[in-house]
């Protein structure tokens, strides 16, 4: 049978089929606008991943001391948004292709040919600005922490408009200096919300109720 836009392979798992959807993901490129979020929780979304971003080009960037942290639980955020360890990276380099193939986020080939990619399972890969001395090894640029950036990557992707919305219920969050890819970031879009909960845990800028994604149509 022909699925148009998609198509299905199976894993084995406990002795269970489970059914997984690979997609050519432009076809669901759109901004949160256009997305399941009601237009409150967009607007606390935006202020907290874009406007208020703890990236350091955020005009009115954010520190965790902000919200009441030492720093960002970037351990618990992977927990949060059920991230295996070896569904994510984070790399001191330049460019990552095969880190990128090997974790099924490689959406575009030669020549710009799409490629699906399995949009089921959270998972991310990530470049970190870095500075080298001499024979030293690589050290994270300005001291940037894991958690501040994952969430750099974030604000760009949606300050650019790189964004892939899913029928699933998942989004993929592409960052991109010119033509290399800096990152590919899958995860529920619940997570989004879940994650603005477990950072602002005192709720000094953000109330979120219910973090279930609440539609207004």
């Amino acid at each position: 049978m022909v699925v148009p836009k998609h198509k299905l392979h199976c894993t084995l798992s406990t002795g269970l089929t489970q059914i997984a959807m690979e997609l050519i993901v432009f076809d669901y490129k759109k901004s949160i606008n256009y997305s399941d979020f009601s237009t409150s929780q967009i607007a606390v979304i935006w202020d907290f991943y874009v406007t208020k971003s703890v990236a350091a080009s955020a005009s009115q960037r954010r520190t965790a001391s902000d919200y009441g942290l030492k720093q960002i639980p970037f351990s618990k955020m992977l927990e949060v948004a059920e991230i295996e360890e070896g569904q994510c990276r984070i790399l001191l380099a330049d460019k990552m292709p095969a880190t990128l193939k090997s974790l099924n986020l490689s959406i575009a080939g030669e020549k710009g040919i799409a490629i699906p990619i399995e949009v089921d399972t959270p998972r991310f890969s990530l470049l970190m600005g870095y500075s080298i001395s001499d024979e030293e090894i690589p050290k994270p640029k300005d001291n940037c922490s894991k958690a501040e950036c994952l969430l750099t990557h974030i604000r760009n992707a949606f300050a650019h408009g790189n964004t892939y919305f899913f029928d699933n219920g998942n989004v993929l969050l592409e960052d991109k200096n010119k033509s290399i890819t800096t990152a590919m970031i899958l995860i529920k879009q619940k997570t989004l919300l879940d994650w603005i909960k477990l950072i602002d845990h005192e709720e000094r800028f953000y109330r979120i109720v219910n973090a279930e994604i609440e539609s207004e149509e």
